[in-house]
């Protein structure tokens, strides 16, 4: 998970060495995980990328609100 969460915060797609790595831990084909990336993960990916920049937006007092507003939610 560190490799996928490195490649995460670079804001790209693990190198091909790192994602050779995890198709062998997950005993998956390269073009499975690249597959399972592409399809699954990059649209999610796209949504946080989004939420971040509003979040950003926000001043401390209205993030600390949204935080409030989150925990109600999940209750």
């Amino acid at each position: 998970m560190t490799t996928i969460n490195r490649a995460l915060e670079r804001d790209s797609n693990p190198f091909a060495v790192d994602a050779l790595r995890i198709a062998n831990t997950l005993n998956i084909p390269l073009e499975t995980l690249l597959e399972i990336f592409n399809e699954k993960i990059e649209p999610v990916l796209e949504q946080n990328r989004n939420f971040i920049k509003q979040w950003n937006k926000l001043s401390k007092p209205q993030q600390e609100k949204l935080v409030e507003f989150l925990e109600l939610l999940k209750k």
